[in-house]
């Protein structure tokens, strides 16, 4: 069954995503973004798998959630892109017993799909144990995306920007080498000569 949920999928504008990880997995009620073909608001049970993919135009796994009809639906009717969202819990004690602990997905900035105009808050509630798990293995996901991408960032940095090594000849003599230098130099003593232009 989780090999299924590792299917390549598409995002919206024909971005292509290869899972990679399955993070999280469960029912969650989903808030109707009031945009689908019935323009519904209303709270519908949905399964909700948090995974790491491989997204087309991106140098590092990407966390992305999918929204399924049912746990045994062959394939998701909503993916959404965590590249730039932000998670947010929520308490709200004067609804009734059902849709009082939700939690908040929110894009700070334009997503995987640089053409969409329209980002959506997306609202889900669960039981609030549920809720805590959700916002925790979210934020987490999203915390090691984004070091990774800081990493990915910094690795191509130092592979375009690096100077090609060279041997140099230290501007000192042995006498006036500064203390933390002995290593250095006891390395470069078994070095080939370089020669010195004059």
């Amino acid at each position: 069954e989780s090999l299924d949920r590792m299917m390549p999928g598409v995002l919206a504008k024909g971005c292509a995503f290869t899972v990679k990880e399955i993070i999280a997995q469960g029912y969650v009620s989903k808030k109707g973004s009031g945009y689908d073909w019935l323009g519904s608001r209303a709270w519908k049970p949905r399964w909700a798998v948090l995974v790491r993919a491989r997204v087309d135009g991106h140098d590092v796994d990407v966390p992305l959630l999918q929204i399924f009809w049912t746990s045994t639906s062959p394939t998701a009717s909503t993916v959404i892109s965590l590249d730039s969202a932000v998670v947010i819990p929520e308490n709200d004690l004067s609804k009734s017993n059902f849709h009082k602990y939700r939690f908040k997905i929110r894009h700070v900035k334009k997503s995987v799909n640089p053409e969409s105009s329209v980002q959506l808050t997306r609202v889900f509630s669960c039981p609030k144990e549920g809720r805590d798990e959700w916002v925790y293995a979210i934020n987490h996901a999203l915390l090691e995306y984004e070091k990774e991408k800081a990493n990915a960032r910094r690795l191509s940095g130092l592979l375009t920007l690096s100077p090609p090594r060279r041997h140099f000849a230290l501007p000192w003599t042995s006498d006036e080498a500064p203390q933390d230098s002995n290593r250095r130099q006891k390395r470069l003593q078994h070095a080939p000569p370089v020669p010195l232009s004059s």
